[in-house]
């Protein structure tokens, strides 16, 4: 299992990395931590060719020195081709011994290949089509962490190579090495933690991180339910999103609004797509009072249960081994059957496979309508109670989200999962 913290020089790896292999978190775990530039292949070259061609590298990089001894400028050249290709066999090679073969143990790791990006563009000047490539291709670890910082803390507070003629001395390599990590971060959706703050914070940030993707990695399931309007959609796509960062492989069930029935009355004209929305939110209130009015049979709810059911078993057999997170589930079939007074509708109760984390999301019947006003202000006022009755017998956990943002909403249901 690796662990790994990118980010530029001064955000506070190390000192983050002190801490964190202290967590109660790797307890009675085997932790081991690789520091920076700490690969193998290059100690070998160091070893064969000495310390002193490496030293007049390091100074045309960063002091912009000349040598022009045929033995460096060979050294010099061989290293755009090499240089990038040994960083990313040495990662390979952690990948591999850490992710696959010996995944009790834990690796930290201060840099990992998206600094190595920024060190070829920013720094040795290597930045070409088969590096992006290689590099965009590289596999991503157990969880990977930026540690970001602003750009005074960056280039002042925290910049340990101010030492005059270094190009670190440079605000504008600062800017725009923080601009290539958070590019980076956006493109790989990585978890980007800011570290400009005190270090305990980020620290308890982090630990919080890595214990949520233990929850989720353990729910395999998850069920949102809950009136239109109430967030379900959001929060959805906020937690597949943040479940992606964690390096967890995630989908989003669109449980009620894609089935094959919808599908089908879609495609033979029955339900029309390209209407303007008052319209077509007329048409369905009027279609609400009329299901009410008139008793639906039991056999077209049976075919909507069936329905959902291949639904459901075709999501399992498609996502197997990814969260799935369902947008709706079955209960909200067993609140409209209720609501329209369907004859024997507990029949269906039974049959509802088990998800654990099953959520209701609670809005006022108010806030409902205001969201989605296709159906009448009735059906979400007797929806609402019905809902809570339901939630109730079936021990769903109840979220009140009309008066919290979507972040408070995504933290109080990761919290819920144990």
């Amino acid at each position: 299992m690796i662990i790994s913290f990118s980010g530029t020089t001064g955000s506070g790896k190390s000192a983050i990395i002190g801490e964190i292999k202290k967590s109660e978190i790797f307890r009675n775990k085997k932790v081991t931590v690789r520091r920076e530039d700490d690969f193998a292949t290059i100690k070998l070259l160091k070893y064969v060719l000495g310390d002193n061609m490496f030293s007049k590298y390091k100074d045309e990089k960063f002091f912009k020195r000349k040598y022009n001894d045929i033995f460096y400028r060979l050294f010099s050249a061989l290293s755009y081709i090499f240089y990038p290709i040994v960083v990313f066999i040495e990662f390979l090679i952690e990948f591999i011994r850490y992710e696959l073969i010996f995944k009790k143990t834990i690796l930290i790791g201060d840099r990992y290949f998206y600094d190595y990006a920024v060190t070829f563009k920013n720094i040795v000047g290597i930045d070409n089509s088969f590096v992006r490539w290689l590099y965009n291709k590289t596999p991503r670890p157990y969880l990977s962490f930026l540690i970001d910082v602003d750009l005074p803390t960056a280039a002042v507070v925290r910049n340990k190579n101010n030492i005059p003629g270094k190009i670190t001395t440079n605000k504008s390599f600062h800017k725009n090495t923080l601009a290539q990590y958070r590019k980076i971060a956006k493109k790989h959706n990585i978890l980007v933690i800011n570290n400009s703050g005190k270090l305990k914070d980020t620290v308890e940030n982090i630990n919080a991180h890595i214990r949520n993707k233990q929850k989720l990695l353990n729910a395999k399931k998850i069920a949102i339910c809950g009136m239109d309007g109430a967030g379900k959609t959001t929060i959805a796509n906020m937690l597949a999103k943040y479940a992606n960062s964690l390096s967890i492989k995630c989908t989003v069930v669109h449980f009620y609004h894609v089935n094959l029935l919808f599908k089908l009355f879609r495609l033979i004209g029955f339900y029309k797509t390209d209407e303007p929305d008052d319209i077509m939110y007329r048409k369905r209130r009027e279609r609400s009072v009329r299901e009410r009015l008139k008793t639906t049979p039991f056999i077209l709810a049976f075919l909507r249960f069936l329905d959902s059911y291949v639904q459901y078993l075709f999501s399992i057999f498609m996502n197997r081994g990814k969260l799935i997170i369902f947008d709706r589930y079955f209960y909200d079939y067993l609140v409209s059957f209720e609501y329209l007074n369907i004859r024997w509708r507990t029949f269906f109760s039974k049959l509802i496979p088990p998800v654990k984390y099953t959520f209701l999301f609670e809005s006022t019947p108010m806030t409902s309508y205001i969201r989605k006003p296709e159906s009448v202000k009735e059906f979400y006022t007797e929806s609402h109670d019905i809902y809570l009755t339901f939630a109730q017998k079936q021990n769903i956990r109840i979220i009140k989200t009309d008066t919290k943002n979507p972040d408070e909403i995504l933290q109080e249901l990761i919290k819920n999962i144990s």
